[in-house]
């Protein structure tokens, strides 16, 4: 909402800039109090970034006044976000990584935790987005002290790019079983200052950010031993002889029972 503080004030007229001039605004499509001192808009989108707001007071004589214009700023979360996957043990998945509405950013670093007993980072991404593809992104798996084993990427250039949708994808193998878990979870590290930002071209860092976890589950079919393994051989019981037979068949040799 908007308000204006005015003396013997007899109306009030909210208006909306447009290119040059002023529109008056009239009640109604989430507009409320546009000839009182108090506007109030609802259901704001991010179409409305940047419009621009003033009120023309009325006296009982005298010309109208005019209040300083006020900007109204829509701020829109941005969005990090680790996809869930599935596989088997033994099999190498691609985690994708995406963002929504990321503007005018120069620098990322990210870093992604994970359990070690049940994830191998193999260090190898793919799909990178062509705006980051560049000499200045650099990723790698490692162990950092107090921190364990972590993904992480870092990126930077001096000119700042926008950025919505894929990132990049990042492999991993499946080492853990369904006994042990029957999921896990890749997360954030946000403990650690500086690990997981966006920052525009004068190294400030960008607000208004959400990071979302993902995680790695074992896919319907995978309660038994890995894939690779499903063509060893296997004993099964044979029934027992019937009375009286002069020979039975183990192994495939032939052993008289008289």
């Amino acid at each position: 909402s908007l308000a204006v503080v005015a003396t013997n004030a007899a109306t009030y007229q909210w208006q909306r800039q447009s290119g040059s001039a002023w529109t008056n605004l009239s009640n109604g499509s989430g507009v409320a109090g546009a000839t009182s001192a108090t506007l109030q808009l609802t259901g704001i989108t991010s179409a409305l970034d940047n419009t621009v707001y003033r009120v023309q007071v009325n006296g009982a004589c005298g010309a109208p006044l005019f209040s300083n214009a006020s900007t109204l700023r829509v701020v829109t979360p941005i969005v990090t976000n680790i996809g869930s996957v599935a596989g088997c043990t033994g099999d190498t998945v691609s985690i994708p990584v995406s963002v929504d509405q990321l503007n005018g950013v120069a620098a990322i670093s990210m870093a992604i935790t994970y359990d070690s007993t049940q994830l191998q980072c193999l260090g190898m991404v793919s799909d990178v987005h062509p705006s980051i593809n560049t000499s200045g992104f650099l990723s790698n798996c490692g162990i950092f002290p107090g921190l364990g084993r972590q993904f992480r990427v870092a990126w930077f250039d001096l000119n700042p790019v926008n950025l919505s949708g894929l990132l990049f994808r990042v492999k991993f193998r499946i080492t853990g079983t369904p006994s042990s878990s029957p999921s896990t979870t890749l997360g954030w590290d946000l403990a650690t200052a500086g690990n997981c930002e966006y920052a525009d071209e004068l190294a400030d860092v960008i607000p208004n950010t959400t990071w979302t976890n993902g995680t790695v589950s074992l896919a319907s079919g995978c309660y038994g031993p890995p894939q690779s393994y499903l063509c060893l051989p296997t004993i099964s019981t044979l029934p027992p002889p019937s009375i009286g037979a002069d020979s039975v068949v183990i192994g495939g040799n032939i052993t008289n029972d008289g």
